[in-house]
């Protein structure tokens, strides 16, 4: 579950770091400021301070969601890590059983040689 949650908060950081999220969020800003001056009753006078106030808020979140994400990473990493280990020590486990059985057949080949060499001696002679 762990992994999951590590992936699902790497997709957001990506989604939140994204060209398509800084043109959001700046829409949103200037559209924002853009409004307030046609209002009868603007909610939010210059100098903006409820914008300032979300706008800090989601920085604020921001930041934190980052290092939550740089923690993710390093979970992801380390587990991918060990999975690596661990098929590189199969490998060399197969690596090894693979060359005893070249070794073993190569003796078997030598001695068949020899026992065919006594034949054709014992033929010839």
């Amino acid at each position: 579950m762990s992994e999951f949650l590590d992936r699902a908060i790497l997709f957001v950081l990506r989604a939140i770091g994204s060209l398509q999220a800084l043109i959001l969020i700046n829409f949103f800003m200037f559209g924002w400021m853009a409004v307030q001056p046609f209002l009868k009753h603007p909610f939010d006078p210059y100098p903006y301070t409820m914008l300032q106030t979300v706008m800090t808020i989601i920085m604020a979140n921001i930041d934190v969601f980052i290092l939550v994400a740089s923690l993710a990473q390093q979970r992801l990493s380390r587990s991918q890590e060990q999975q690596n280990m661990y098929i590189l020590e199969e490998l060399m486990k197969t690596t090894g059983a693979i060359q005893e059985m070249l070794a073993q057949e190569e003796k078997r080949d030598t001695e068949l040689r020899a026992l065919v060499e006594s034949l054709k001696e014992a033929n010839n002679g």
